[in-house]
């Protein structure tokens, strides 16, 4: 149960990624139908060719948004795969030396999680480096949550909007009502 939050992160935030790589291509390729069966009604060939330079540009612009979105998914693909493989290590080792490595790892990430939990997070990064565990944890959701809580004291509501935008579909799942809190909290202060 406590390594299910090693994997669980990068595995959410590949997930996040993938969907929003999923809706950018489903919009590109829409965009890029309407386009061809454009070109197919045009009276005249000129229109046509610059409907098919008009074309060529899109499609340029699709392969450079699809491989920014592959490289992205790649990222944190490639991240899961160095959780299980350090899973792994500990399954297949029979030696009581690396075992007992592993083990520290562990309760270093346990610490580590602890302490970002309990807002100290310049403690946790100080023990994230001293101990080199950067691979084993994720400190960027505390981080962002750190700065969304700063924004929120200085009466600025607008990072956690965005979060909550970003974050609808999981929001709603829990029926959590965040979103109009803020929106309300809004209202009341420009009042």
């Amino acid at each position: 149960a406590i390594e299910y939050s090693t994997v669980r992160v990068p595995y959410d935030v590949l997930n996040k990624k993938f969907r929003h790589a999923q809706k950018i291509i489903d919009r590109e390729i829409s965009q890029l139908n309407m386009l061809i069966s454009n070109i197919e009604r045009l009276p005249s060939p000129e229109l046509e060719e610059q409907a098919i330079k008009s074309l060529r540009e899109k499609l340029g612009s699709f392969k450079k948004r699809y491989l920014d979105c592959l490289a992205k998914e790649g990222g944190y693909a490639n991240k899961c795969m160095e959780r299980l493989d350090y899973l792994q290590e500990y399954i297949d080792e029979t030696n009581a030396k690396v075992e007992s490595v592993w083990k520290k790892k562990r309760l270093n990430r346990i610490l580590v999680d602890y302490l970002l939990r309990n807002s100290n997070y310049e403690t946790a990064i100080q023990l994230v480096k001293a101990t080199g565990i950067e691979t084993e944890v994720d400190t960027e959701p505390f981080l962002a949550g750190r700065e969304i809580e700063q924004s929120l004291a200085a009466h600025n509501t607008t990072p956690c909007l965005q979060w909550c935008y970003e974050n609808r579909s999981r929001l709603k799942k829990s029926k959590v009502n965040l979103e109009f809190k803020l929106h309300t909290q809004n209202f009341i202060e420009n009042i």
